[in-house]
């Protein structure tokens, strides 16, 4: 029993190194992935300040750009108005 149970371990060793071997030689094989990243550049300065009046009276439309804290902000829906600072309000994102 305990003859084969050493056989049966040196069997998984051999295996497990030639699985090894081979994935080894397939990861090398892989051609290189090159990515290309452009970020957007905002001027902060050029956005107006968001404004509680004129979200209170709905003149905000989809895709105005505001700042607030120091973030900008883009409206993405003109239908949904809840009276909240852009952070807490789920129409504005973050860009």
């Amino acid at each position: 029993m305990k003859k084969a149970l050493i056989l049966f371990a040196v069997c998984i060793c051999i295996a497990a190194s030639a699985l090894s071997d081979t994935m080894a030689v397939y990861t090398k094989t892989l051609p290189a992935v090159t990515v290309t990243v452009t970020a957007k550049y905002y001027d902060i300065s050029k956005y107006p300040y968001w404004s509680f009046l004129k979200e209170l009276f709905k003149e905000y439309k989809k895709g105005d750009i505001v700042q607030y804290n120091g973030k900008l902000y883009q409206r993405k829906d003109s239908g949904f108005f809840n009276h909240l600072a852009p952070d807490l309000n789920k129409s504005w994102v973050k860009i």
